[in-house]
């Protein structure tokens, strides 16, 4: 059993802070929690949102609170680190809760991993936000060119294939 850690805004969910109830899950989310879940693996999400405000995305999007064993929110570990050549940042160390691994869609997470010697222990999937499956508009399609158009097609075509990367990533870390 493994100790995973997620995060939750642009990684699990494209959150709509002004009105959290335009939020959105992920797709492929809860396939991929559950089955990580029968595995038998501990599941953590880790947030950077306060708890006021997870109190609110909590009641709005329950179904996905209760596949995670524990929450972490922004005032419960200390984020800000320093990172050796990157000075202080604000960084979610798995080692401060005694996890395996993230899986974050936070770029820098990769430069602070690998510079810490942990960058094996950490996913970086692309941010997922809402609006990037939406159709290009004519306009769009007009100033940037047909490849507005083929690129959305690839993205929709493909919503799904950062559960296979997650899946991939933790059956390495079970390995180890």
């Amino acid at each position: 059993m493994k100790r995973i850690v997620f995060g939750l805004s642009n990684t699990l969910a494209d959150l709509n802070e002004e009105n959290f109830a335009k939020s959105k899950v992920r797709p492929g989310t809860f396939e991929l929690l559950k089955e990580l879940k029968e595995q038998g693996h501990f599941l953590i999400l880790w947030t950077s949102l306060k708890k006021r405000k997870v109190e609110f995305v909590k009641f709005i999007l329950k179904d996905l609170f209760v596949l995670f064993d524990k929450v972490y929110c922004k005032e419960d570990v200390e984020l800000e680190q320093e990172i050796p050549g990157c000075s202080v940042h604000i960084f979610k160390n798995i080692e401060k809760i005694n996890a395996d691994c993230l899986i974050e869609s936070k770029k820098s997470y990769e430069k602070y991993s690998n510079s810490l010697q942990m960058g094996e222990k950490y996913l970086i999937v692309d941010k997922y936000r809402e609006c990037l499956f939406d159709r290009p508009s004519n306009w769009k399609v007009r100033v940037v060119g047909e490849e507005a158009l083929q690129n959305w097609k690839n993205r929709v075509d493909n919503k799904e294939e950062w559960v296979y990367d997650v899946l991939s990533f933790v059956e390495r870390i079970k390995e180890k």
